[in-house]
């Protein structure tokens, strides 16, 4: 907004890469840029291959046909993938973080992975999450384009085939499946559960024929990478919000995201597919409460059944107000298959 004062200026980013020894300021809006892989300053994808343009445009674009929701925002251009290699590595994504967190990032948007499906939270990326958390940072990460392993079976999405991208798996991190314009799940949306039966997704923005910027204009590209930075605009503002009223730290990062996932709207598709349902940035920005499970992210995760589970529920107040809430109803959704 106008009158806000630049959380990175000029003076505080060129100290902080003279520090790290590597990296260059660009302008107020993009005070930091390094090529990672190549280690160099060559952040334009060749050929207008434009995937990381796209992605900074959806997060935080400022132009008059490409207007993100958080367009105030900064970015840090961080190029984790080379022209001349398919993939990234991992220790280039863990130190582009690290760089992200030393630099002052409210929010880190990760529009990459690898399949996984699995739970293993003591990772190579674990260390930089959980440093991110106490910080108050929050990470958005693409749920991947794998659909599930058996993508094609009409059964499919019945069964615990989950595909979901690592580091969108781990504790500590806002997955982020795909849908389009009708708020349908994409086919090739990555879908839950994990390998400990948590859901694996947990939330869904546009992500099929997504209009953005690229390195030759504009352009329209489908995938899980152009539904994350959707999220992490929401997230900046929310996250904002929520800071200003005072929370900090773990407590910060855990709030942006259920205040995220609390005023989702639900589809009538599978939790594991669509996680609490589609983004409703409106209604996340007016809440004044917000929903905290006791399993993991704060989710309800019920997990591998025998016969019955209790769980809690904690309606978080976001406001110094007495508020009051009455139930009247309890809508339950079961993912089953009758043998024939």
């Amino acid at each position: 907004d106008e009158g806000t004062e630049t959380a990175i200026s000029e003076t505080e980013a060129k100290e902080k890469i003279e520090q790290l020894g590597y990296g260059r300021y660009f302008s107020e809006k993009i005070p930091f840029y390094f090529n990672y892989h190549d280690r160099d300053y060559n952040i334009t994808d060749k050929d207008n291959k434009s995937h990381g343009m796209m992605v900074a445009s959806l997060a935080a674009g400022n132009s008059e046909k490409m207007r993100s929701a958080a367009a105030n925002a900064q970015i840090l251009a961080m190029r984790v993938f080379s022209d001349n290699d398919e993939y990234a590595s991992d220790y280039d994504v863990v130190t582009a973080m690290e760089d992200a967190l030393f630099l002052g990032a409210d929010v880190i948007n990760l529009s990459l992975g690898g399949d996984g499906g699995f739970s293993n939270f003591n990772n190579f990326y674990s260390t930089a999450i959980k440093k991110a958390q106490e910080m108050g940072v929050v990470i958005v990460s693409a749920a991947g384009n794998s659909g599930t392993s058996d993508l094609g079976n009409p059964d499919s999405r019945l069964y615990d085939n989950g595909t979901v991208s690592y580091p969108a798996s781990q504790d500590g991190v806002i997955s982020v499946a795909a849908c389009d314009l009708k708020k349908e799940i994409a086919y090739f949306s990555g879908y839950g559960p994990l390998s400990d039966l948590s859901f694996g997704v947990d939330i869904t923005a546009k992500g099929v024929d997504t209009f953005s910027a690229s390195n030759s204009g504009y352009s329209i590209a489908s995938g899980t990478s152009f539904a994350s930075p959707t999220v992490a605009a929401a997230a900046v503002l929310v996250r904002a919000k929520l800071e200003a009223q005072g929370f900090s730290g773990k407590e910060l990062c855990e709030t942006t995201a259920s205040v995220i996932k609390s005023t989702a709207t639900p589809t009538d598709e599978t939790v594991r597919a669509q996680g609490s349902g589609i983004l409703n940035l409106k209604k996340a920005l007016k809440t004044d409460v917000c929903l905290m499970g006791n399993g993991k992210k704060n989710n309800v995760v019920l997990g591998e059944m025998d016969s019955m589970k209790t769980f809690s529920i904690e309606l978080k107040n976001l406001t110094e107000r007495y508020l009051d809430y009455s139930v009247d109803d309890v809508s339950l959704f079961a993912e089953t298959k009758t043998a024939s």
